[in-house]
């Protein structure tokens, strides 16, 4: 084999002699390779399978089929044969870094679909939230497939939103939306879970709204006092609501083989084995933190009959009178004087000097004057407002007309006379 002349280096872009003396050489080498295999230069390139390389990893694949997402609606890949710049792996590993960085597995979703130049559509994710589906970015794109969805590409998405003056919805901002929209119990047992919870239990986005309806309406039928009190059991408390609901998935999953066709004993087997386990699942945590699955707070223990359930199944009943009377406890002479000794150990503990507890104590004086103030006149405000209420809600006096005889009787005449 020849050794090709080696062109000069020098600085910056090479010259139009070096070039050619570059190309040349090129040539040289690829017409010897040629000749070795006892074919031309067309036929060997014409046989040479095409190299697809992912961007972000740098593998390179002969058959893109199950290792590249194809994006047919692009043109940025035609030359590509509508096959995307970054693999399975790497497109994964993408989506789920966005999910666990921002923690909005819709936001993460549209970051994706910038990288691999698919349309981004928020009613389909939603659709498949909302059904229950396991969310991949492959049923997502698969998803893609629909006949309204052809011809469409993230630059789609993003004059849509040009043409129609929209943004962004992150998922935390629809779904308080559509839970604001919730029905006044349903709501309650939402504000009782996370006042118990101290946050939200089910902040997921694996969740759909319909599934958080679902499991706040069944933590709250368990809590009392005593799970309530114990960090242990509402934990234990929050794992067995999850598993009812995936109990709840699998018996929608149960009646769809049953009513589709072609289905298998094996397929019902499985899904009804599954179902079996989380309901052991369930019933030994019912066990464990003594409660009675399907009961609302019911339990082994004695809060079920304590003063404070009593007094909250009375309130549910529309009993007011049960309601605790915060200002009678608190004007009570125990409570005062607890009341005295924490203020005076508190001040001890501050270490005021004069000058500050005076400024204290004046400051104080002017809240109590603006009170009492305050104090009197909502009293008068009271009072006027009974005067008006007994006014309006007093009989009213009939006027009958009396008829007054003027005429005198003839007996009063005879009187008049004599």
């Amino acid at each position: 084999m020849a050794k090709a002349t080696a062109a000069p280096r020098g600085r910056g872009r090479p010259t139009k002699e070096e070039a050619a003396i570059r190309e040349a050489a090129r040539l040289k080498i690829e017409n010897e390779v040629a000749k070795t295999v006892g074919q031309d230069v067309k036929t060997v390139c014409a046989k040479a399978a095409p190299i697809y390389k992912c961007t972000h990893c740098g593998t390179t694949h002969a058959d893109p089929k199950g290792r590249f997402y194809m994006v047919s609606r692009n043109d940025a890949f035609n030359g590509n044969e509508g096959y995307t710049n970054i693999c399975y792996t790497c497109a994964n590993q993408y989506f789920n870094d966005y999910k666990q960085r921002f923690g909005d597995e819709k936001l993460a979703l549209m970051l994706v679909c910038t990288q691999v130049g698919h349309y981004f559509s928020e009613p389909l994710y939603d659709k498949m939230i909302e059904d229950g589906e396991e969310f991949t970015l492959g049923n997502y794109f698969r998803a893609l497939n629909g006949a309204q969805y052809k011809g469409k590409s993230f630059i789609t998405y993003m004059m849509e939103l040009y043409r129609d003056n929209k943004t962004f919805q992150p998922t935390e901002e629809k779904r308080e939306e559509q839970e604001e929209a919730w029905r006044v119990a349903d709501q309650k047992n939402k504000r009782l879970c996370l006042n118990a919870y101290g946050g939200d239990p089910f902040d997921d986005d694996c969740y759909s709204t319909a599934d958080r309806r679902f499991l706040f309406t069944q933590l709250a039928s368990y809590l009392t006092d005593e799970v309530m009190e114990d960090k242990h059991r509402l934990n234990s408390l929050v794992s067995m609501v999850k598993a009812a609901l995936q109990v709840a998935y699998l018996d929608r999953k149960l009646n769809q083989l049953l009513r589709g066709p072609g289905v298998t004993p094996d397929e019902v087997k499985k899904v009804g084995e599954a179902k079996n386990a989380l309901q052991t699942t369930i019933n030994k945590i019912a066990e464990q933190c003594g409660l009675t699955a399907g009961a609302r707070g019911a339990g082994k223990g004695k809060n079920s009959t304590g003063l404070t359930a009593i007094m909250k199944e009375m309130l549910d009943n529309g009993i007011i009178e049960a309601k605790v009377n915060h200002v009678t406890v608190k004007m009570d002479e125990a409570y005062r004087a607890i009341a005295k000794t924490s203020h005076r150990a508190l001040l001890e503990e501050l270490h005021f000097t004069g000058d500050e507890y005076a400024a204290m104590v004046a400051e104080q004086s002017d809240t109590i004057v603006d009170l009492r103030e305050r104090l009197m006149e909502t009293e008068e405000n009271l009072r006027l407002a009974r005067v008006e209420l007994e006014r309006l809600t007093s009989p009213k006096p009939t006027h009958r007309p009396v008829e007054v005889e003027i005429t005198p009787s003839l007996d009063a005449l005879k009187r008049g006379d004599a």
